[in-house]
């Protein structure tokens, strides 16, 4: 288990640094559960979903984002509860895996106008099973299997995920959520089973990731701010050898990483041992905006290991988040990375692995004289 030092906000701001932490421990099923109870007047982000990267057994190359939240701050205007399915689905020729193609996608949740009410998510907790439910879909949590059920936005989902090894808490353990507080955590996983759109079935092996995150402050870090500048990443890559998984903003150098291998997590933290650094941009016709489209990756871990990427997008999905006093941009890129994993001992891991980027970037901030 690591931790990272508190950075200090400057004065005035709301501290960003609650998403960049550093702690690896096993998931508990009591970490799936609400956690709303003594806090229900605070602002609040409580989420559950999964990102998953998958080959289907007739080759198409899948990616499939499924998430349920509650919103409840001044910056999302109004407080709702969100279903969100973005589903990608392409088969280029090999010869056009490392191109960036401006592919179709079908999205819905995250505009206002597909917000369900405050209160329509329903969480139901029982000693050995945690279910979300919202909008058809269903995530169902026991001791060590994730279920994805039902059908939303016209994708059914029959899937079934297990953890490859620990949760890595970068928001902050449940232990320590007090009366005021986050915690949370990402997981890679092996996932497997049935993803149906337009009529067509796609039998699905892969990985995902698990995300599962609380906060709930008198004021929620605005995402606005945090995505100022060059945006930030929301970065995972898997491969059988070894996964890794990174989380920066160009503004204020926070970011946090993890390299897993073997069950183990390797752990990295600040932008001085972290860098996703675009070498290829590509003008998006659906946004009107120019985004990366390669990236050469590099993570120094606490341990002196060592890892290398070079990843490629061939495609995208695309939506915006709006929020009060400005917009965000959301591209979801996927495609392939080739990666090199150095450990501190000298053994050295290649991989060719699914890739995945969520890029944020704010693209308009209303500016006031107040």
């Amino acid at each position: 288990m690591a931790t990272v030092a508190k950075q200090t906000p400057a004065p005035g701001k709301v501290d960003q640094s609650v998403l960049f932490q550093m702690v690896s421990q096993p998931i508990k099923l009591s970490d799936e559960g609400a956690n709303t109870r003594g806090r229900e007047q605070m602002e609040t982000f409580n989420d559950s979903g999964f990102m998953i990267r998958a080959r289907a057994e007739t080759g198409e190359d899948i990616q499939l984002w499924t998430f349920l939240y509650q919103q409840r701050s001044s910056e999302v205007i109004i407080n709702g509860d969100l279903c969100q399915t973005c589903l990608i689905v392409s088969d280029f020729p090999a010869d056009e895996q490392s191109t960036m193609h401006d592919t179709p996608f079908l999205n819905k949740g995250q505009s206002v106008e597909d917000y369900y009410k405050p209160g329509d998510l329903k969480i139901t907790e029982t000693p050995s099973k945690v279910t979300w439910s919202l909008g058809g879909r269903e995530i169902i949590a026991t001791k060590d299997l994730w279920e994805i059920k039902g059908t939303h936005n016209g994708v059914r989902t029959d899937l079934r995920a297990r953890p490859l090894g620990p949760g890595f808490f970068h928001v902050g353990t449940f232990e320590k959520l007090g009366k005021q507080g986050a915690a949370g955590y990402q997981a890679h996983m092996a996932i497997e089973g049935e993803i149906e759109a337009k009529g067509k079935v796609y039998k699905i092996t892969g990985y995902a990731v698990h995300e599962r995150i609380y906060i709930a402050f008198p004021t929620i870090p605005p995402r606005l701010e945090k995505n100022r500048g060059g945006g930030s990443n929301w970065l995972h890559c898997f491969g059988p050898e070894f996964s890794f998984y990174i989380l920066n903003a160009s503004v204020g150098g926070h970011a946090t990483a993890m390299v897993q291998a073997g069950g183990k997590q390797y752990l990295a933290g600040g932008d001085a041992n972290i860098r996703t650094t675009p070498t290829e941009y590509w003008i998006d016709p659906k946004s009107a905006q120019r985004v990366p489209c390669k990236w050469d990756i590099w993570i120094k871990t606490s341990d002196g290991s060592e890892m290398k990427a070079t990843a490629v997008a061939n495609g995208r999905s695309y939506y915006y988040w709006l929020r009060r006093g400005g917009l965000l941009t959301v591209h979801q890129f996927k495609g392939d990375s080739e990666a090199t994993f150095t450990m501190a001992d000298g053994k050295v891991l290649r991989s060719k692995q699914f890739f995945h980027n969520e890029f944020m970037r704010t693209y308009y901030e209303q500016v006031t004289g107040d």
